[in-house]
């Protein structure tokens, strides 16, 4: 879903606006949103999923549902960053000191970064006080 409206805040108005836009493709996302979530033991929320995937959509359709799918079910991953973004968000699930969403979407999308490059890093870090929040490429 292309779309030129990318802003911080949309009112409901405009959200529903958008939605009926494109029913179909939101009723994708949902759907596959809802399968990634019960693939990935429930550790990432259908809403968090289906944003990140709709994000990543509009950059590249094919990268965002390969990336999506190794990431949720863990076959076939061809990224080293995919497996260490996946460590990192199961390790989260299970601390009881959890992950700030600031940290899980700048890593998240360091992953993907790294996906797209074709690169396979060892380390999947982000420190605030001394990198820019990513922006996905």
């Amino acid at each position: 879903m292309k779309t030129d409206t990318r802003k911080e805040h949309f009112t409901n108005s405009e959200l529903l606006d958008i939605y009926n836009e494109q029913q179909s493709y939101w009723q994708n996302v949902a759907k596959k949103s809802l399968i990634w979530y019960k693939s990935f033991a429930k550790i990432l929320a259908p809403s968090l999923l289906g944003g990140f995937y709709s994000f990543f959509y509009d950059i590249s359709t094919s990268h965002a549902d390969e990336f999506m799918n190794q990431l949720a079910t863990g076959n076939d991953i061809k990224s080293s960053s995919i497996k260490l973004l996946r460590a990192k968000l199961m390790n989260d699930k299970l601390s009881s000191k959890k992950m700030p969403i600031e940290l899980r979407g700048a890593i998240i999308i360091k992953a993907w970064n790294f996906y797209r490059k074709n690169e396979n890093p060892k380390l999947l870090k982000w420190d605030s006080s001394t990198e820019p929040f990513p922006k996905a490429i």
